[in-house]
């Protein structure tokens, strides 16, 4: 199993949600290991775009394998640990 890294850029909102959403599913039916997605020309997320993640965190869970938040700035780090996601989904 090879990881895969993908690399999301711009604010993670509802505008972004849906195609992120698209993104996920194709990199998580077309490999099969871990999801790394790379966090660094993200500077905000919001509830509407973290669904996308959680879903494809669900999907792979159910693979046996999972996604992991990278290079995250602080911003999104610090909504992700005020709702508890951040082990979740940053891997620790």
């Amino acid at each position: 199993m090879q990881d895969t890294r993908i690399r999301v850029t711009g604010e993670i909102d509802e505008r972004l949600a849906g195609r992120l959403r698209a993104q996920l599913l194709i990199e998580i039916d077309a490999s099969d290991g871990d999801l790394l997605v790379d966090c660094s020309a993200v500077p905000f997320l919001d509830s509407d775009g973290l669904m996308p993640l959680l879903d494809a965190q669900h999907v792979l869970m159910s693979r046996n394998r999972k996604l992991v938040l990278v290079n995250l700035h602080e911003v999104p780090r610090r909504k992700l640990e005020l709702l508890g996601l951040d082990e979740y989904l940053t891997g620790g």
